[in-house]
């Protein structure tokens, strides 16, 4: 998939099990979606440190 979100949310997959639950189904990229999302706190981390 090689996206840089976390999950894709799959719509086509996800039902309602009664008024107040659903069941959603989700796809990540193990490899790449992760290692995007772990440069977040990094980056987020160094705006904090240059004030």
């Amino acid at each position: 998939m090689n996206r840089v979100c976390g999950s894709v949310g799959d719509t086509t997959h996800g039902i309602e099990l009664n008024k107040k639950v659903f069941k959603l189904v989700s796809w990540y990229d193990n490899e790449w979606g992760y290692s995007c999302r772990t440069v977040d706190p990094l980056t987020a981390l160094e705006g904090c440190r240059r004030g």
